[in-house]
């Protein structure tokens, strides 16, 4: 272990998580984030026979994943997803087939042509991982229903032993995940959510003008670099706008609209620690591995208190002291409630949007083709649900899916889809009021955490919650503050910050 990871000890619950799948076991870990999950599986595919298929939810994760494994030496690990080119792709499935990897990274989609899965059982599984598992819950019933058939692979590959892992699983998320993968009686390792260098604060705000107030007061005082998470794209960019026009240190924004290319810049400039802080949504996620981000703040309310433990828990990664504050303002969950509603079509549009898509569907068809559709941003939503009812194939090979009963009652399929699409409504609209429970709640939070997650509780830290105790000062930048400069524009920041917020806000 210290000659390929430079660890000479285990963190809390790998040695148990290792032991479990080295002894043949299933095993479902639940673990904070930065507390060393890829550990759990890169060291067993070391020691095991066989390949280590590792399910892996973004392209630039898995990408990240190999570099650093490459870095240290560890040759034999790929990985082998849709931003590939055919030539390439081909070339490491041969490569896999010849034995030249013990580690691969895949996406469920992947998994999901048969012709692949008999590749690899044909190779030998030696471990299946799924790692963030707790997309299954979030994401499968939503837009990738493939995380749901990842327990059928598993038997399609002979059952090899199979390790889940997260940072973020309420007791529900966990039932989800072990139903999913099929596991038989797994090893659990479930430990506190929330590590003990990180204090959790909220500051109550009523209106834009207090948060604004409180965000530049914070920004001048605390030690970077950082990250403010915002909940849709215009905010972003125009929170970016007003911090860059009255302080010197480099920031940028960043969300899901931006080009693929600017995104990985940005993203590397951060690692790099060439930004002081970046302005994002929550597409700034997973895959951010800078183990000394010294804040998170919360300038709007995100949609749920597992999103927020996997935001705040990106700083204090290297286990120094670090700060994560929610600026609660009650209006943001309304905004949380819009962004939703905007996400599910209405009832009276689905038998409409059923017959075009099954006119559409005849033939081989591709989400970018409906653009064009009145109800284009549902779409993902609807053929996802349309997918798990059996009414339409999605070939992830080509990207593609198929209407498979062109005599199915439409009006009937658009009452099923509108039961599903509202209990995911209802799913979310829970976990957000989880949130907002959270946030007002009394008493200690970090309990509260644990308690919500089904975790135990470690000990108190000095800093532990606002309800505790929290003195945000002491993160300050030791250095001093550095003085803002006063804007040369005749408006003034709370005026321009109103003007580049739009009335209708995008999310992601």
């Amino acid at each position: 272990m210290e000659r390929h990871f430079g660890f000479r000890t285990f963190r809390p619950g790998q040695a148990e998580l290792i032991e479990a799948v080295l002894s043949g076991r299933d095993a479902l870990g639940v673990l904070a984030t930065g507390s060393g999950k890829s550990l759990c599986y890169q060291l067993p595919a070391l020691l095991l026979s066989g390949v280590c298929v590792v399910v892996s939810p973004l392209i630039a994760l898995m990408e990240d994943q190999v570099a650093a494994l490459h870095a240290r030496g560890f040759r034999g690990v790929t990985a082998l997803h849709s931003g590939l080119d055919p030539d390439e792709r081909r070339r490491r499935e041969d490569r896999l087939c010849a034995g030249a990897y013990r580690l691969v990274y895949v996406s469920p989609e992947r998994l999901a042509q048969p012709a692949f899965v008999r590749r690899l059982a044909r190779v030998g599984v030696s471990l299946f991982v799924v790692d963030e598992a707790h997309c299954i819950s979030q994401w499968g019933h939503e837009f990738r229903p493939d995380y749901l058939r990842l327990g059928q692979v598993v038997h399609g590959l002979g059952r090899p032993p199979t390790l889940a892992l997260t940072a973020t699983a309420p007791p529900p998320v966990q039932k989800d995940i072990v139903t999913a993968l099929k596991m038989r009686d797994p090893v659990r390792v479930v430990l506190p959510v929330n590590r003990d260098n990180l204090a959790f604060d909220r500051v109550w705000v009523n209106g834009e003008a207090e948060k604004q107030a409180v965000l530049a007061e914070r920004l001048l005082r605390l030690a970077g670099p950082g990250i403010v998470y915002v909940a849709t794209r215009e905010a972003a960019e125009a929170f970016c706008a007003w911090f860059s026009c009255r302080d010197g240190r480099p920031a940028e924004y960043f969300h899901g609209g931006m080009p693929a290319d600017e995104r990985a810049r940005i993203l590397e400039q951060f690692r790099a620690g060439e930004l002081f802080v970046v302005f994002a949504t929550n597409a700034f996620g997973m895959g951010i591995d800078k183990p000394d981000v010294r804040f998170v703040l919360h300038a709007h309310a995100p949609a749920s208190l597992e999103a927020y433990v996997q935001e705040a828990g990106r700083a204090g990664r290297d286990g120094a002291p670090a700060y994560a504050c929610l600026l609660y303002d009650r209006a943001d969950l309304a905004l949380q409630q819009r962004l939703l509603a905007r996400e599910y079509p209405p009832e009276a549009a689905l038998v409409p949007l059923l017959a075009r898509l099954r006119e559409r569907g005849r033939g081989a068809a591709r989400l970018e083709e409906t653009a064009d559709d009145p109800a284009a941003r549902h779409l993902p939503a609807v053929v996802a649900q349309l997918e798990l009812a059996g009414a339409v194939a999605y070939d992830p090979a080509t990207g593609a899916w198929t209407w498979q009963d062109s005599r199915a009652d439409v009006a009937e399929l658009a009452a099923q889809v509108a039961e599903r699409l509202q209990a995911r409504k209802a799913d979310r609209l829970r976990r957000l009021g989880a949130l907002a429970a959270w946030a007002e709640g009394e008493g200690c939070r970090r309990a509260a955490l644990d308690r919500y997650f089904g975790s135990p509780s470690g000990p108190k830290p000095a800093s532990c919650c606002w309800a505790c105790g929290v003195e945000w000062t002491a993160y300050a930048d030791a250095s001093g503050a550095m003085a803002w400069a006063e804007a040369a524009e005749p408006l003034g920041w709370r005026q321009r910050l109103a003007q580049l917020l739009p009335v209708e806000p995008t999310a992601t």
